[in-house]
């Protein structure tokens, strides 16, 4: 079974601190190892995975819905998401009830 993670942010007083197109676009300018897909404009590869793909595939980040998402990341990919958390002032959700908080590198029930 497959799994997908998130960068996002959490909002605990119901305030809107999604992570805006315009945050996501300011960054992937940046960032030279994201290049757009040419499918999707909001779909990025990673160009710099130290193996080059994932089970044959190029490592993507999708922007949708004031998130940045990714389906079955390895280790490398999710090392790349943790990085792009600590930039935008995210966190990286390593499961549903579970986010990983760049300032102190541990996972807190949320």
């Amino acid at each position: 079974m497959g799994y997908e993670r998130h960068i996002l942010r959490n909002s605990k007083h119901g305030d809107d601190s999604s992570i805006t197109l315009e945050e996501w676009m300011t960054y992937v300018a940046t960032d030279p190892s994201l290049k757009t897909s040419g499918d999707d404009p909001m779909i990025f590869n990673w160009t710099e995975h130290p193996v080059g793909t994932i089970e044959g595939d190029l490592p993507w980040l999708h922007y949708r819905d004031g998130r940045i998402s990714t389906r079955h990341p390895d280790e490398y990919l999710s090392l790349k998401m943790f990085e792009i958390a600590e930039k935008l002032n995210a966190q990286l959700e390593m499961m549903k009830e579970y986010l990983m908080k760049p300032t102190d590198r541990s996972l807190k029930v949320m």
